[in-house]
């Protein structure tokens, strides 16, 4: 059989990440598919589409994106043996996937890669397109053009933090991003009231982090996430299988000061833009702006909440903290006391 006459069962990867939605519809997912479809209705007698794969929202730095991971395993198993993308920029912005993929994976398996930007990469009927110099320039100017864009997004961040603007995806519990600016908060009544209940029974009910979980769950309040589901500010709708508050939950919101009015920002950092996990930083290197909204509690309740919170958790079978909780020390060793069941005779 000639070399063009060779029948291609073709996957068609698409991607978009977030950065690249300010570029304009020039790369669109819709623009990326109609650039392909119409390369495959100039030779139907070369290809078949086979399938579909789509990445939207998601960086092109790392291969942990679910539609490439099941192209690859679509060409492991043999359902694909061409993939087809716009530019190799669409494929990836890592240079170690690219020669991984593209120079490994690909043709182990006998696949054919084709990119049809500018200058086009073929695989099959240009293979020194996939093993010379330009190849390789692209990936590299690929992987580059992420880490300054991460670096200028990262400067943006840093401004608005210390302009004392929000600057995360989704608001703290309690409160909503303001309609006329995504970066202001503003209270959210509803929830703000679950947030004072909250710090009421924590400190002046005196229950544990526990049983306030308990009886938000007995009075059948909706968990943090469930409740911004509902709202419909959370992406694919999400929802526990049994939704519940944890007593987790609880002391992160004890221990949010943005719960005053100060704008707290800068406890995590990414490692890389290539590394999607991000390493805490220490109170001093935190950004804080002071009194940037409207604030759930008082200054005097928060800090109380603080206090108790340093505390050793000294709580009763029924959640409710004993009124010796950390008061009580033992008169040799000087630790504090603490009550322990008796498993066997089922007393204190």
């Amino acid at each position: 059989m000639a070399k063009n006459e060779k029948h291609w069962r073709v996957g068609a990867y698409l991607r978009l990440s977030k950065e690249d939605e300010t570029s304009g519809t020039s790369l669109s997912i819709d623009n990326q598919k109609a650039v392909i479809l119409d390369y495959l209705e100039e030779n139907p007698l070369q290809f078949t589409l086979a399938e579909t794969y789509i990445d939207d929202g998601i960086s092109g730095v790392t291969a942990e994106r679910p539609a490439f991971k099941q192209l690859i395993n679509d060409v492991k198993s043999g359902l694909i043996n061409c993939v087809i993308t716009k530019d190799t920029s669409r494929f990836t912005r890592s240079v170690s996937d690219a020669e991984h993929y593209v120079n490994t994976v690909f043709p182990t398996h006998g696949v054919r890669f084709i990119a049809l930007g500018s200058p086009s990469i073929d695989s099959y009927e240009d293979p020194e397109s996939v093993e010379g110099m330009q190849f390789h320039f692209e990936n590299y100017f690929n992987e580059y053009y992420v880490k300054m864009t991460s670096k200028k997004i990262r400067k943006v961040f840093e401004v608005k933090q210390k302009k004392g603007e929000f600057i995360g995806s989704y608001a703290p519990y309690g409160y909503a991003k303001d309609p006329a600016n995504k970066n202001k908060l503003i209270v959210d009544d509803e929830a703000g009231e679950i947030v004072r209940k909250i710090f009421d029974m924590f400190v002046y009910d005196k229950l544990s982090l526990r049983a306030v979980a308990l009886r938000l769950n007995d009075v059948g309040v909706l968990p943090p996430q469930e409740y911004k589901s509902a709202k419909g500010v959370t992406p694919n709708g999400y929802a526990a299988k049994i939704p519940s508050w944890h007593y987790g939950t609880v002391k992160v919101i004890l221990g949010n000061e943005k719960y005053c009015g100060h704008m707290v920002q800068g406890k995590l950092k990414n490692i890389s833009c290539k590394v999607k996990k991000a390493k805490r930083q220490a109170p001093e290197d935190w950004v804080v702006v002071r009194n940037t909204h409207e604030p759930i509690i008082s200054e005097d309740l928060f800090q109380k909440a603080q206090t108790l919170l340093e505390r050793p958790s000294r709580s009763t079978r029924s959640g409710e903290k004993s009124m010796y909780s950390s008061f009580v020390y033992c008169g040799n060793c000087d630790h504090v006391l603490s009550r322990k069941l008796d498993q066997k005779n089922s007393k204190y």
